[in-house]
């Protein structure tokens, strides 16, 4: 009897072990493979960092900076649509560059490089208005993200907001900025969440033990020829070499040269050269060095001939964009800055295969309003690629 139940009780026992195994071995890959896709899209997620905020009114505490920082990381984290970086690591590099709020487009795309980002965010307090007696607090700030390899901007955006306290409430300045903050910086994270991607492909990191970054990001361009140069052209005429002196006009076959050895005469330069020389007595030039016009040098690029020859009289730098069309530039009526004077706009850029930062001319801008230690200023070129600490330089003519 007890051999039956033995021997009907073992089989029974044996598949429940089985499915108690395969229901584990399942359970595990279905973890495994979570894991694996959690890992695999935040891989894909543009990593982004975000850097302290500059504070343009002058009214807000030392502190708001970095408390709008921290509420726009805040935001950007609870969507999910990036990898952000962790804060203190950015701020701290920045400040062993000996770089500070505002930052320019160079220092944006520096960091990006030594902290691997595809984007990079940083913003400007506007405005701060507090009304103790109300209380009631409002604030206006506005929000630049660009680009980590390129520096081009992909969002450039300003929104107010104003935070007071409920009926049973009793909130501190401080919290009332907090919530003003958190209420107009999510204006602008809900307007352009969708549209926030970098527009160029960040380099893989140097492998271990190499030599530096590699190459140069795409947008790099070769510098321009300089003036009363051609451009470089491929050589042409290596395929049908001119026919030498005392072969009768005969070419030799394929590509050997005359026989004699050395350079190969050219024609009108001498003995051994029986072709007569061109009317005028002037020898022509070989086919491939003919003069050419120099190609109009672009619009924007490194123009070091200009730079070095030009002092520039006044310089000021881009505190904050307003708008579409208007910029907010750091000098004013003490530093002689008129209205309807035109200043050319500069920009320091970092160049990854340099290693170094370049300047590249980009637009222009006229000023429209002037005030004591700033002024305001329409743009005039350069469009929405103006931004935050470009350089507004005026030349002596």
């Amino acid at each position: 009897m007890r051999s039956s139940v033995t021997r009907t009780g073992g089989p029974s026992r044996g598949r429940s072990r089985l499915q108690a195994r395969t229901w584990a071995a399942a359970s595990a890959a279905v973890l495994l493979l979570g894991l694996a896709t959690q890992e695999a899209a935040a891989q894909a997620l543009p990593r982004l960092g975000v850097l302290p905020f500059n504070d343009v009114s002058r009214q807000a505490p030392r502190e708001a900076g970095e408390r709008a920082a921290r509420v726009l990381h805040g935001l950007l984290l609870d969507v999910g649509k990036h990898d952000l970086a962790p804060l203190e690591a950015l701020w701290a590099d920045a400040r062993a560059q000996g770089l500070a709020p505002p930052f320019g487009v160079g220092d944006l795309q520096l960091l990006a490089h030594r902290q691997q980002l595809d984007l990079v965010a940083q913003g400007a307090i506007l405005s701060y208005d507090y009304n103790a007696r109300k209380p009631r607090l409002a604030v206006e700030v506005v929000v630049e993200m660009a680009d980590g390899v390129s520096g081009d901007l992909v969002v450039n955006d300003q929104a107010s907001a104003t935070a007071e306290p409920g009926k049973q409430e009793e909130l501190t300045p401080d919290e009332l900025l907090v919530r003003a903050l958190e209420s107009a910086l999510a204006t602008i994270v809900k307007r352009h969440i969708g549209e926030v991607r970098p527009t160029s492909q960040r380099p893989p990191p140097p492998a271990a033990g190499g030599g530096g970054t590699e190459g140069s990001p795409p947008d790099e361009a070769p510098p321009p020829p300089e003036s009363g140069q051609s451009s470089p052209q491929p050589p042409k005429n290596d395929e049908n070499p001119p026919p030498p002196s005392g072969s009768g006009g005969q070419q030799p076959p394929g590509d050997t040269p005359p026989s004699g050895g050395g350079d190969q005469p050219q024609p009108g330069s001498g003995a051994g050269d029986s072709t007569p020389p061109p009317p005028g007595g002037e020898s022509q030039p070989p086919q491939d060095e003919q003069p050419e016009n120099p190609p109009p040098p672009p619009t924007s690029p490194l123009e070091p001939e200009v730079e070095d020859q030009r002092v520039p009289v006044v310089e000021a730098k881009v505190l904050v964009r307003i708008g579409k069309d208007k910029v907010l530039i750091t000098l004013g009526r003490d530093q002689n800055v008129a209205k309807g004077m035109e200043l050319e706009v500069w920009r320091l850029r970092w160049s990854r295969g340099q290693e170094a930062m370049t300047r590249l001319r980009i637009g222009r801008v006229v000023v429209t309003k002037v005030s004591r230690t700033d002024a305001e200023a329409r743009v005039l070129e350069g469009g929405d690629l103006i931004t935050t600490n470009d350089l507004c330089l005026l030349f002596a003519e």
